[in-house]
């Protein structure tokens, strides 16, 4: 048999406080005119002499939301109550329980974007505007969703090669050093 490995980074950004927070009025903002460009920046945190290269990564909205739980501990697993790495969702039936899988994924691959790792130590960074146009535009404020799922994971090519790619880190959001969290960035002239 052979062996792969597959991982998975889930990240959460409230999308809709973008309109709340910025955007007093969403016919004249540069959201209706499609004037801006939305990216999801990963800072690469990875010290090590040796890094993974040369393989894709993709980003994809998911169907529902997950409980990330504490997950601070990621040497010892000693936290207190769910994590991710332990659950992925406590409210929504997935379809393979502890899985994320092409199920999950809100519009196929209408919304995903990909990013080449080249040289392994650079930021990973994600073109996302299409899906966020999509989700302002059709925005309802009275809707209780405010938060968008995404999930990052190697290409399908990638996964079952015969390369390991565990080395690239990645830096998450609880860094105390907050530039190097991830990132939703909204850029416009």
């Amino acid at each position: 048999f052979k062996r792969f490995e597959h991982s998975a980074i889930l990240v959460n950004f409230d999308l809709a406080s973008i309109l709340d927070d910025h955007v007093s009025d969403k016919e004249k903002s540069i959201f209706h005119t499609g004037k801006y460009k939305a990216f999801v920046t990963l800072t690469d945190v990875g010290a090590a002499a040796t890094s993974s290269k040369d393989y894709t990564l993709r980003i994809r909205p998911l169907n529902h939301d997950f409980d990330e739980g504490i997950g601070r501990d990621t040497l010892h697993f000693s936290d207190k109550g769910g994590a991710s790495f332990e659950t992925i969702s406590k409210s929504v039936n997935w379809s393979v329980p502890g899985f994320v899988t092409d199920a999950e994924v809100y519009g196929g691959s209408t919304y995903e974007s990909t990013f080449t790792v080249s040289k392994g130590n650079e930021d990973v960074v994600f073109d996302i505007t299409k899906y966020v146009d999509h989700f302002l535009l059709t925005h309802d404020p009275e809707n209780l969703i405010r938060t968008q799922t995404f999930v990052i994971e190697l290409v399908y090519n990638n996964l079952f090669d015969e390369n390991t790619y565990f080395l690239k880190r990645l830096g998450s959001r609880n860094l105390s050093y907050m530039f190097n969290r991830p990132k939703l960035q909204v850029k416009t002239k």
